[in-house]
């Protein structure tokens, strides 16, 4: 073994060398890092632009399909209604919601649950 000091510019040189590596790994653990973060935000945004309206119009139109049920239920067991104000604020506004919240979730809807919600808007109407 040779315990000779070693020359200055091999140590320095070392150390170069052993800074330029760290350097390089970590741009590149950046880089990645960057790249993973800007894929993530691509699919949230998606996520938030084609989803969430979907979600939103498909909620709704439960909603309005599950108050128009309890509505209408509510007004059988009750008293029917005696006057036009009367059967639109107690029918009417239930149906026309209902329809308005399946108009904005037809869109999503395949063929069979589409003949399905016009069923049950047949059976509210």
């Amino acid at each position: 073994m040779n315990l000779l000091p070693q020359p200055l510019f091999t140590v320095l040189s070392l150390g170069v060398t052993a800074a330029l590596v760290g350097a390089l790994i970590a741009a590149m653990s950046n880089w990645l890092g960057d790249r993973s973060r800007r894929k993530f935000e691509i699919q949230r945004w998606r996520a938030q632009f084609y989803l969430q309206p979907k979600l939103e119009a498909i909620r709704a139109l439960h909603a309005a399909m599950v108050t128009g049920h309890n509505e209408l239920n509510t007004r059988a067991k009750a008293l029917v209604p005696r006057t036009v104000e009367e059967h639109q604020r107690f029918v009417q506004r239930p149906v026309d919601d209902f329809l308005s919240a399946l108009t904005l979730a037809e869109i999503y809807l395949d063929e069979e649950t589409s003949k399905l919600m016009h069923e049950v808007l047949g059976v509210l109407s």
